[in-house]
């Protein structure tokens, strides 16, 4: 059973620049931002969006990339 207001499936993205994918999924699938979590810097470590019905969760990559 699911939790309310999620579906059997919620995608988790670990991505390397989370505030442009954030950005990203709101101008062109019209994502609402449901949860931001932030380091003491301001810095967005964890985020969930709703695109439609679905929900996804990002979180930000710790690997620099190459």
């Amino acid at each position: 059973m699911s939790q309310t207001g999620y579906s059997t499936v919620c995608p988790f993205l670990t991505v390397q620049d989370i505030e442009m994918q954030i950005a990203f999924l709101v101008n062109v699938f019209k994502a609402s931002i449901k949860k931001q979590l932030r380091t003491p810097d301001g810095k967005t470590q964890f985020a969930r969006v709703k695109i439609g019905d679905t929900v996804l969760m990002i979180g930000q990559s710790a690997l620099t990339p190459v």
